[in-house]
């Protein structure tokens, strides 16, 4: 396992991208603002990503690629071959994609809202899971 100044970077903005999306979340929730909930998705898909970047390029030592062989999932899919544990990431990490990034951010679908909200205090979690996976590894 790599613990390098990248991985170390990517979390960093994990971390950043989390804190935000949960703070606009809240803000959204406490007024129904639907376009702050948008905000929070964003925040929250993107948290995800880097976390998942950060996961893959401390346990391979490669960077995601955007698209291509070494795509998030992709790399996500190799990775619990390797780590039968990771399954958990990699399952949580789907359902997010659909939801947060599919639904949410493709489709324009916060409905029902409160779907929308749990999805970004999940997101939230799969930050701080691949964190304590390489921390703790």
């Amino acid at each position: 396992m790599l613990k390098t100044e990248r991985v170390t970077a990517l979390f960093d903005e994990a971390r950043i991208n989390r804190a935000d999306s949960l703070l606009r979340m809240k803000d959204a929730e406490k007024h129904w603002d639907r376009r702050e909930l948008l905000r929070a998705a964003e925040k929250a898909w993107a948290a995800t990503t880097q976390a998942t970047n950060a996961l893959v390029l401390a346990y391979h030592g490669v960077e995601v690629e955007a698209n291509g062989a070494n795509n998030a999932y992709g790399a996500l899919l190799r990775l619990c071959q390797e780590v039968p544990e990771l399954k958990e990431m990699k399952d949580s990490y789907t359902s997010l994609s659909v939801s947060l990034f599919g639904l949410v951010l493709c489709d324009g679908s916060l409905d029902p809202l409160e779907h929308t909200i749990e999805d970004i205090r999940e997101a939230a979690d799969y930050v701080r899971d691949a964190e304590r996976l390489v921390d703790g590894a």
